[in-house]
């Protein structure tokens, strides 16, 4: 496929690559000391496929079924986004689907079609911008959440980019089923123009279902029962997750954090507030005080010598130097 020139202008894709993380393959094969494997000691279960960057090199994606299930990782170093597996012709009527296999199925059934990389992840690690220009594009999810959920991701980027979409209907296959579960005959059935779904009304389809949903008042939510104690210290602090005290200098943070801290260790009240935890750990990292100033101000405050906390103290690389 020939790399396009592209211009300035960001098309609807654009603003999920200025951001997108390379986390969908592991570099190496699962269990693998490293490097690229020997095809012919892998046998006929291993396969793998080339992409091209935007941006210029290329990315292979190996994949080896094993019976304990598929391995898959790349090899290469190239930026992203990438193009969509070559091999297709951009200017006919094609499928997409979700993951190589699938692909290949297609192909064999001398179908024109292509795929992303990144499986379920396809619409934001691919760049779309070649099938634009009126193309007609038919989705192929595959039969599960997340590929329906892909290709609706994929479909709204593809009319915005001016395409005709529309999608194949897999309601009738077994779950997480896609093209690579069907023979050459049922694939090109299952394409016939009856078979599709206009993507419009599919799209639309899953939010009037949303829309339809029974709402739950704010009150009502505060009345039904909790399946789990998620807070620390009630409706103040959660279990899980971060929060931030902030503030000008000499305004009692730091004390305001210590007596918090004494309740987390003593199960202790905190401002009127149960603590929701039998017993704890706290560390507690320090970038101004010294650790035996801190050690001080909880002792006074009560917290029992065997208290379960550890101080560090943390200083700069300047600090460390003189």
């Amino acid at each position: 496929m020939a790399t396009e020139e592209y211009s300035s202008t960001k098309s609807p894709f654009d603003e999920f690559c200025d951001s997108m993380e390379d986390d969908g393959f592991a570099e190496e094969a699962p269990g693998s000391t490293g490097g690229i494997p020997d095809p012919e000691e892998c046998g006929p279960v291993y396969r793998e496929w080339e992409y091209n960057a935007v941006t210029g090199g290329t990315v292979t994606v190996h994949r080896k079924d094993t019976p304990a299930g598929k391995q898959i990782w790349r090899s290469g170093k190239a930026e992203n986004p990438f193009h969509p597996l070559d091999g297709f012709d951009a200017g006919k009527p094609i499928v997409v689907c979700e993951g190589e296999p699938a692909c290949d199925a297609l192909r064999k059934a001398e179908i024109n079609a292509t795929t992303g990389i990144g499986g379920a992840r396809l619409w934001k690690t691919t760049d779309w911008r070649c099938l634009a220009n009126g193309v007609h594009v038919t989705l192929w999810p595959d039969r599960d959440a997340p590929g329906e959920d892909a290709m609706r991701q994929l479909g709204r980027i593809l009319v915005a980019q001016g395409c005709r979409v529309a999608v194949v209907d897999v309601a009738d296959l077994e779950e997480k089923a896609d093209a690579a579960d069907l023979d050459a005959g049922e694939i090109r059935k299952r394409l016939d123009d009856p078979e599709l779904i206009d993507f419009g009304d599919w799209d639309e389809a899953e939010e009037e279902e949303a829309e339809d949903a029974d709402p739950v008042t704010f009150a009502e939510w505060l009345a039904a029962p909790r399946e789990t104690d998620y807070w620390l210290i009630e409706r103040l602090v959660h279990k899980v997750g971060m929060f931030a005290i902030y503030g000008r200098e000499k305004i009692g943070k730091s004390g305001l954090l210590a007596n918090m801290v004494h309740a987390i260790l003593t199960g202790a009240s905190f401002a009127g507030r149960e603590v929701k935890l039998e017993s704890a750990r706290v560390a507690w990292f320090s970038f101004e005080e010294e650790g035996d100033e801190i050690a001080d101000r909880q002792q006074m405050i009560g917290t029992p010598n065997n208290a379960a906390l550890e101080i560090f103290r943390v200083y700069e690389r300047d600090d460390c130097l003189e």
